[in-house]
C-alpha cells in the first residue's frame, strides 16, 4: 500500500514493505516525473 500526501511543500510517499513503513520525501518535480512514469506502466500493463 503507498500513502502519498503534502508535507511542507514537498510530497510524502509511504509505502509499506516487509519491515515497516518506508517514508520518503521527494520534491514536486521528481512526483511529477513519478506520475508521469506510473500513467505510462498503467498504459503499457493495459495493452497487455
Amino acid at each position: 500500500m503507498v500513502n502519498v500526501k503534502e508535507k511542507d511543500g514537498a510530497v510524502l510517499l509511504t509505502v509499506n514493505g516487509r519491515r515497516g513503513p518506508v517514508h520518503r520525501s521527494i520534491s514536486l518535480e521528481d512526483a511529477e516525473d513519478l506520475l508521469d512514469d506510473l500513467e505510462t506502466a498503467i498504459e503499457t500493463a493495459k495493452e497487455e
